[in-house]
C-alpha cells in the first residue's frame, strides 16, 4: 500500500490522556504529543548560564537567537524513550545546554550540560529513559 502523498501532522495537538497505570503512564504521552511538531523561533537563552535558571525547552524545535554571552543556557525536558529535540542556535555565543534532573547527555550529567556552538544545531534524541544522544551539525 502507498500513501498518496506525504505525511502531514495535523497542526492540532493530541487529545489529553489520563495519567495512571497503562504499558505507558498518560501524563508521559501527553508530554510527547505536546512536542511532536512543535516549534520556536526567537528565543533567547539564559544570561549568566547555569542550569537553574536556564531556558526550559517545551517544543520539538527551538531556535535561539540571542544568546548574549558565552554559556548562557537552557534546559532539555525530562527525556522519555522516542523524545527528539532540535536546538538551533543563531546567537552570537557558544550555549551551554543540560539535561534534566538526573538525565544526561552522551553521559555528560545533567548538571553540568553540554556547549553548542554559535551557529551549530542540534539534536538529542531519548531511547533509554534518563539518557539523550547528541548529534551536532558540523
Amino acid at each position: 500500500m502507498t500513501l498518496p502523498g506525504p505525511l502531514v501532522l495535523s497542526p492540532n495537538q493530541a487529545p489529553r490522556l489520563n495519567s495512571g497505570r497503562h504499558l505507558m503512564d498518560g501524563e508521559t504521552l501527553n508530554i510527547i504529543s505536546a512536542l511532536v511538531g512543535s516549534n520556536a523561533a526567537a528565543l533567547t537563552a539564559f544570561a549568566g548560564g547555569g542550569r537553574a535558571g536556564a531556558f526550559q525547552i517545551v517544543t520539538a524545535y527551538a531556535q535561539f537567537s540571542t544568546v548574549a554571552s558565552g554559556n548562557d543556557s537552557c534546559v532539555l525536558p525530562k527525556s522519555v524513550p522516542g523524545m527528539s529535540i532540535v536546538i538551533q542556535n543563531d546567537g552570537a555565543n557558544s550555549m551551554q545546554v543540560f539535561a534534566n534532573g538526573s538525565d544526561t547527555i552522551n553521559g555528560t550529567a545533567g548538571a553540568t550540560g553540554v556547549a553548542l556552538a554559535s551557529g551549530a544545531t542540534a539534536m538529542y534524541q531519548c531511547v533509554v529513559a534518563g539518557q539523550w544522544k547528541r548529534f551536532v551539525s558540523a
